[in-house]
């Protein structure tokens, strides 16, 4: 039982670790190579999903390392079988442990705040109903998604404009998209139609989950903020290109900001020189190209410098004391006492039993 948490401590810190590595690579390159939303788009979901992998990876494969074995009257050539040796890890082990414990006891806390929070949200959507996009004044080709199927769309007056709150529901304020022209009122629910289309949904709860488990490691809250930028981004863009109008798109863009501005006592900002709603508007308005093959290549090349990176980073020990070990080393040299200490190349094996192994090294025949 003690071996099973002391793996599962040592993976826990691996991934904080990596997961640190990894946010700081994709925010680096995220402002200093990758101009495109979509390619720094793969390359947060990336710095979300790569560190989970490579820690079971790097927990999962087998240690190496050196250790002396002391051998008596062996002639040259003789294959030594290693049992086990002594491994001194203990205080890098205990402080893994204390490590985890401390990753674990923080991440709990934030993890139950955002679960709180979603259920908070989620009271105001269940007054919504089922509507149909006539009831917006739009045609079925507004909710089309990719594949041939529909979105489906509700009402409630909780949502400030339109949010999705399903795999494939768009939840609308009426009083709000029905005091927009028809063609605004359509880029704002194709906009949304475009998020089920990326799944950014789950992607976005993801990434929360995954920022407040380790919240600890503030770079996962930045990257999680810069995905949801890109995705409003990358969104925008495939709004405009459906409905083929810019101005009408940046217009609504324009009316939300105001109808914030009226209603929130801290909105200010919504309507500034560094509001988000204006840097979409003004991005819209430059024309962004659709993203190409080089652009999502970047993105994955990203995405791969970043699992190298995590892959190279030092394991972290498990446990101390003595260790289990499997391995065997040609024997090359004696020398005249009849004595001899060789190298050999270790790999981790399963714990052997505690009195079959010795504090000083391994005595072999």
């Amino acid at each position: 039982m003690s071996d099973v948490v002391g793996v599962g401590a040592a993976w826990l810190v691996t991934w904080f670790a990596h997961s640190f590595a990894a946010c700081a690579l994709a925010l680096a390159a995220g402002a200093l190579v990758l101009r495109s939303p979509h390619a720094r788009d793969l390359l947060w979901k990336g710095a979300i999903v790569v560190p989970l992998l490579t820690s079971f990876v790097a927990r999962a494969a087998p240690s190496s390392g050196a250790v002396t074995v002391r051998v008596d009257a062996t002639a040259a050539g003789t294959v030594l079988n290693v049992a086990s040796a002594h491994d001194p890890t203990g205080l890098g082990a205990a402080a893994t442990g204390w490590g985890a414990l401390i990753v674990l006891a923080s991440g709990a806390a934030a993890l139950s705040i955002l679960v709180r929070r979603r259920r908070r949200a989620a009271v105001g959507w269940r007054s919504r109903v089922a509507i149909g996009p006539e009831a917006l004044g739009l045609g079925p080709s507004a909710v089309a998604l990719r594949g041939g199927r529909s979105a489906v769309l509700s009402a409630c007056d909780t949502v400030g404009s339109a949010a999705v709150v399903g795999a494939r529901e768009v939840c609308v304020s009426p009083a709000v998209l029905l005091a927009l022209p028809p063609a605004e009122r359509e880029g704002v629910v194709l906009h949304e139609v475009a998020h089920i289309d990326r799944r950014d949904r789950a992607w976005l709860i993801a990434a929360d989950v995954v920022a407040a488990v380790l919240v600890l490691q503030p770079l996962a809250r930045v990257v999680a903020r810069r995905l949801r930028r890109d995705a409003e981004l990358a969104c925008d863009e495939a709004a405009v290109r459906r409905t083929g109008g810019a101005t009408n798109y940046v217009r609504a863009l324009a009316q939300l900001a105001a109808r914030f501005e009226a209603e929130e006592s801290g909105a200010v900002a919504f309507a500034s020189g560094a509001s988000p709603l204006e840097a979409r508007a003004r991005r819209v308005l430059s024309g962004p190209r659709p993203p190409g093959f080089g652009v999502r290549l970047a993105g994955w090349l990203a995405v791969a410098g970043v699992a190298l990176a995590c892959l190279a980073a030092p394991r972290l020990p498990a446990r101390g004391g003595a260790r289990s070990l499997a391995a065997q080393a040609q024997v090359t040299r004696t020398n005249v006492a009849g004595e001899q200490t060789v190298q050999v190349t270790i790999q981790e094996a399963p714990p052997a039993p505690r009195e079959s192994t010795t504090s000083g090294g391994v005595h072999g025949r």
